[in-house]
């Protein structure tokens, strides 16, 4: 099966919540899935690629096989489905077509130890078991609540909680129920000590250790806020527990229900949904990611990227990656300057999310636009902010950065731009659109008529003749060739066209156009022009909500290759002429023109990275390459 490159060395693949997961021992696989549907199925945090697939919502009902060969999934819609975790193919399916899906919507599912079995209960109160050698259901047993959901170590009994919160035994020989102890408030979770004849139970006023032999309570820990507990997960060897709360990881051991110790686990809106691997406890946040106590987490994930020669900056919603070639050189959290009199800058609050970046072609000064704030403009060498931008640089429509210099649209009209070398500012009220030139030579605005002029920023003069219209139709976007004298411009009525600016910047000489291409009834956002002279790009979006992005013959005027599919914000490097974008896992994914992927740069939990293709490793933090060692992705 051909995977995404992005699939490799996952460790956090999800873009939403996860709301299930599982984790055995004997294989050390790892499943998790969300609210989107995907599934992901892995080693530990960085040697086996992951798996992923889409199914459907899930919330809760996960579970691996013992020794790992398959996972099961049960769904919103009520299907059940049970997948080979090699390759991701189904091996039975159990689908609702006759309109019931919603009311056996999917919450807890168990394998039986040997594997031949499955559980599953849904939100109907039933619970099910289906051999899956035959493909049929073998017994029903009604009035179940809640997800708890779990097999004794002999296959012959399953615990849940009943109709009336409290914990039950289902003897499948017999098809007998036997109530255990009544735990006070009534029960929210029941667990299997793995192993033992013994159960723990998570209530409202405490936690419960039944042995089942005596049908008694054995032992008990009373809390008077335990109804903040979202989970309980054993440790591999089962003699210690963990509790779940939405801030820490409360840790006992089995015998006495001891308390041990509690620690924080770091993870936002925790979801409720944790596993305890060989590498510890690990939670569920809203951030679509297992955190673990003490331990760091990757950036956030992916928003926004930009990508000029051998440089590549990554917005991580509040944290920018700097990348230089393969190499991510530095980590930095933006600054803000707090308002009042005292103008210190802060870190960017977390839950902030930059939106956009511009970085110039020397990978010295990095733009950003927040998400609701100014723009701001840092050395993408230290990180540190050089200034923040008025408040009424919010949601500019449009900003850019070169050598020296910074320019921006303003949401109320005009550009504003700053020489950086001279820490001078010009501001011009009719202006509807600009671009700067690589170098910072040359600014290129567009008057109201929609005519083009090419001024000095250092000044605000004029620095070329005017130029003339490609046609009739005002021009309405601009954009300078990477490193050449050249500026692309695409008039109101689609014609794509190119001013060689050279005889005019060697002699004065007007400039002359060349029409290029035509654009009919096509939304083109965005144009670049290329490094080698040869070609233009132009960014499409379409009406399924994707964009496209087209090369252009300069030559010819043909379109050469197109990359379709892509997220509406995918940009361009228009040095390499390779497509980039945001990717799930705190990823940047590369194609070629074709749309071909090519490479993944990826920041990785405890301040690891990687950069790879589909040929094997390109470079790698010391603790990942340590890991990776002679892996190549599987593809």
């Amino acid at each position: 099966m051909t995977r995404s490159l992005l699939d490799a060395w996952n460790p956090e693949p999800h873009e939403v919540a996860i709301s299930a997961a599982a984790w055995d021992r004997s294989s050390g696989l790892r499943a998790t899935a969300d609210l989107s549907g995907l599934v992901s199925v892995s080693g530990d945090d960085f040697n086996t690629p992951a798996r992923t697939w889409q199914h459907a919502a899930v919330q809760s009902a996960l579970a691996l096989s013992p020794g790992g060969a398959l996972v099961a999934v049960g769904d919103d819609a009520g299907a059940l489905a049970v997948y080979r975790t090699a390759d991701g193919e189904a091996v039975f399916l159990d689908t609702r077509e006759d309109g019931s899906g919603p009311t056996r919507a999917m919450r807890g599912l168990s394998f039986s130890p040997e594997g031949d079995r499955i559980a599953a209960l849904a939100i109907d109160g039933r619970m099910r078991i289906v051999n899956l050698r035959s493909r049929e259901r073998v017994a029903t047993f009604p009035d179940f609540t809640g997800h708890t959901l779990g097999w004794d170590a002999s296959g012959a009994r399953l615990v849940a909680v009943d109709h009336l919160r409290q914990p039950v035994l289902v003897e499948l020989i017999g098809r007998k129920r036997i109530a255990l102890p009544v735990v006070p408030g009534g029960a929210q979770l029941a667990r299997f000590v793995p192993g033992a004849d013994r159960v723990v139970v998570l209530g409202p006023t405490g936690l419960y250790l039944v042995d089942l032999a005596a049908n008694a309570i054995v032992a008990q820990r009373v809390a008077d806020r335990s109804s903040g507990m979202l989970d309980l997960v054993f440790s591999p060897d089962a003699d210690r527990f963990a509790v779940i709360t939405a801030r820490s990881v409360h840790l006992f051991a089995v015998d006495g229900v001891r308390y041990l110790e509690s620690l924080r686990h770091g993870a936002p809106e925790a979801t409720g949904v944790a596993i305890w691997d060989d590498i510890g406890v690990a939670v569920a946040g809203s951030d679509a990611r297992l955190h673990r106590p003490d331990a760091e987490s990757a950036p956030p994930p992916s928003v926004c990227v930009v990508a000029i020669g051998k440089w590549r900056a990554c917005g991580h919603e509040h944290v920018v990656a700097m990348w230089q070639e393969n190499h991510r050189r530095r980590t930095f959290i933006p600054q803000v300057l707090m308002p009042g009199g005292d103008r210190t800058p802060a870190p960017m609050a977390p839950g902030g999310r930059v939106i956009e970046l511009r970085l110039d072609r020397d990978g010295g000064i990095l733009a950003l636009l927040p998400e609701h704030g100014p723009l701001h403009v840092y050395s993408a060498d230290t990180g540190r902010l050089l200034f923040q931008a008025g408040d009424d640089t919010i949601d500019t429509p449009r900003f850019d950065v070169a050598v020296g210099v910074v320019g921006c649209l303003l949401p109320q009209g005009g550009l504003r731009w700053t020489d950086l070398t001279t820490n001078q500012t010009f501001n011009l009220p009719w202006v509807r659109d600009f671009d700067l030139s690589g170098g910072g030579t040359w600014l290129a605005v567009l008057t109201p008529k929609g005519r083009v002029r090419i001024l000095d920023p250092k000044t605000g003069a004029l620095a070329l003749p005017e130029l003339a219209l490609i046609g009739d139709a005002p021009i309405r976007q601009l954009a300078f060739g990477e490193a050449l004298p050249n500026l692309l411009v695409l008039d109101a009525d689609g014609m794509l066209g190119l001013y060689d600016l050279a005889p005019a910047a060697r002699d004065g000489l007007p400039p002359v156009v060349y029409p290029i291409a035509q654009f009919h009834d096509a939304h083109v956002d965005q144009i670049w022009g290329l490094s080698d002279g040869k070609r233009a790009a132009v960014r499409l979006l379409e009406a399924d909500g994707t964009a496209t992005i087209a090369y252009i013959d300069l030559d010819t005027g043909e379109v050469s290759s197109e990359v379709r599919g892509l997220i509406p914000y995918a940009s361009l490097d228009p040095v390499s002429g390779a497509v980039v974008e945001p990717a799930r896992g705190a990823a940047m994914l590369e194609r070629d023109p074709f749309g071909r992927e090519t490479r993944v740069m990826r920041s990785l939990p405890n301040g690891e990275w990687i950069t790879y293709s589909a040929s094997g490793i390109a470079a790698a933090s010391g603790g990942a390459k340590r890991l990776l060692a002679g892996r190549r992705p599987a593809t």
